[in-house]
């Protein structure tokens, strides 16, 4: 029989009562966290010799139901098999490693869905470089570029102007420069392109304040706005439109503070609110009916959290995912449907990993086997031209070792509870953007080619991922999929 069929079996058991055995929710103040996994129970019995023949015929037929509905026993006991067996069979649900056993074995439904993607041939590797080359110059995108001019009195060079360019293909369509402002960051509106960055400076003591313009269609600036808040120093995390002409800022106060702010369409600020979150960066942003979901986390301790912001600026709820044997970072948030999807992947958490565990870096367990495994091997002399620069740690090796670590996970979640009704995951990938339309595209980025280097100070693993886009309909149910010709870059 298929797995379908346990589904068929349990069909009738309150879905509430079943979902909550797979995934068991634990409440702490307003902080909800989703721990995904069960807790083994321990059971003792004394068996007289009677009981020996009547717990081997149990255990066998426990054997056999197991294997006609495809259920792993691996990792579980003899009792536990039989426990297992029982609480199905009985549609209890009470027991723990129930739900351990179908998160484990059931490939649909409530534990999600695997999808298989085929691994990279090596034609698709040698032609990734020449890919991404193409891809910076498809369609309409955006270029920035940046002057700067020679201070004498200071004796280096400052900023003189943050340029932003509209293409299409190759061609050039406007330029726009802002003086007052260093450019971070732009994303397209109605009517043009909201853009955003902070006042340059050349020492922490100076006031480094968050700016905010609107460019329309032509090229031409509609408005610009030194946002009004008397921080020493703010960014602009995000912006987003209301659908109502208005627009709401999301930015980072002297490192400390969560700040919404609401903007008419003319740049004019309408209201302001600021929360004290702490040493916690802004990572993500995405409407969620009339609220917000921010993204908040700290890279030094592996911390993050998601909080949901009303309108007015107030924290209501906090949602954190959490594995007893995994790490997950959240990449990008959408609504689709009335629902919350969360990109992400997931990672290995390291055995011997102790306290330290928050402050260990997502490749870590990648590197750890490396070192372990003298992988990492040169001549008695470090390599002194680029030509040498990498490490002889083979492409066909260093690759699996990311396709192995490295699993795309998307999370779709209830927006009231922020619990994952269900998610679709992908191994040796990392969850990539989401873009809701009709449909929601999901982008997975595939590792598609890798080296290593120790003699860099900004990565150590480097290495290409093939976009692999998935669509999704309103039920969350996958309706296409398809290899793209765009590529992204790797390095940790």
């Amino acid at each position: 029989m298929k797995a379908e069929e346990l589904f068929d079996l349990i069909g009738e058991v309150d879905e509430k009562k079943v979902q909550e055995s797979i995934m068991p929710v634990k409440r702490s103040g307003k902080t909800l966290w989703i721990k995904i996994g069960a807790a083994a129970a321990c059971l003792c019995v004394v068996l007289t010799t009677g009981a020996v023949a009547a717990d081997a015929r149990a255990y066998n037929e426990a054997v056999d139901f197991f294997q006609e509905y495809g259920l792993s026993t691996e990792g579980l006991t003899r009792m536990e098999i039989k426990a297992v067996y029982r609480d199905i069979t009985t549609k209890t649900y009470s027991y723990s490693k129930t739900a351990d056993v179908i998160q484990r074995n059931i490939s649909a439904g409530f534990a999600g869905t695997e999808i298989a993607q085929d691994e990279p041939a090596p034609q698709d590797i040698a032609e990734l470089w020449e890919q991404i080359k193409a891809t910076e110059n498809k369609g309409v995108h955006y270029r920035p570029d940046y002057l700067y001019r020679q201070d004498e009195a200071l004796g280096f060079s400052v900023h003189a102007k943050s340029i932003l360019q509209k293409f299409d293909g190759n061609k050039l369509l406007w330029n726009v420069s802002f003086t007052e402002f260093y450019m971070e960051k732009w994303t397209e509106v109605s009517g043009g392109v909201l853009v955003w960055g902070y006042t340059p400076t050349w020492s922490s003591a100076q006031r480094a304040n968050a700016w905010l313009a609107k460019v329309d269609d032509r090229g031409d600036i509609l408005w610009k706005t030194e946002l009004p808040h008397d921080f020493h120093r703010e960014y602009i995390a995000g912006v987003l439109e209301n659908g109502d002409g208005t627009y709401a800022v999301l930015s980072r106060g002297d490192l400390k503070f969560l700040v919404l702010s609401q903007y008419s369409p003319d740049g004019t600020e309408i209201s302001t609110h600021k929360t004290e979150v702490g040493n916690e960066g802004i990572w993500n942003i995405a409407r969620l009916g009339e609220d917000y979901i921010v993204q908040l986390g700290n890279k030094s301790t592996n911390v993050e959290r998601i909080v949901r912001v009303d309108q007015d600026g107030n924290l209501t709820d906090a949602f954190a995912y959490t594995s007893e044997d995994c790490y997950y970072y959240i990449t990008d948030m959408a609504e689709f449907a009335g629902k919350l999807y969360l990109s992400a992947y997931s990672v290995p958490r390291l055995s011997d990993e102790g306290d330290n565990a928050g402050t260990r870096y997502d490749i870590a367990a990648v590197l750890k086997y490396i070192y372990d495994n003298n992988l990492n091997q040169y001549n008695e002399t470090p390599p002194s031209d680029n030509d040498n620069l990498y490490s002889e740690i083979p492409n066909e090796v260093l690759l699996p070792l990311l396709r192995n670590h490295y699993t795309a996970v998307l999370l779709v979640c209830d927006p009231s509870e922020g619990t994952p009704q269900t998610y679709y995951s992908v191994q040796g990938s990392l969850g990539g953007k989401l873009t809701a339309g009709d449909e929601l595209a999901w982008d997975v980025e595939s590792f598609s080619s890798a080296v290593y280097c120790s003699f860099t100070s900004a990565w150590t693993i480097s290495g290409t991922c093939q976009v692999f886009r998935y669509s999704f309909d309103t039920n969350g149910t996958l309706l296409s999929q398809e290899k793209t010709d765009e590529v992204t870059t790797f390095a940790r």
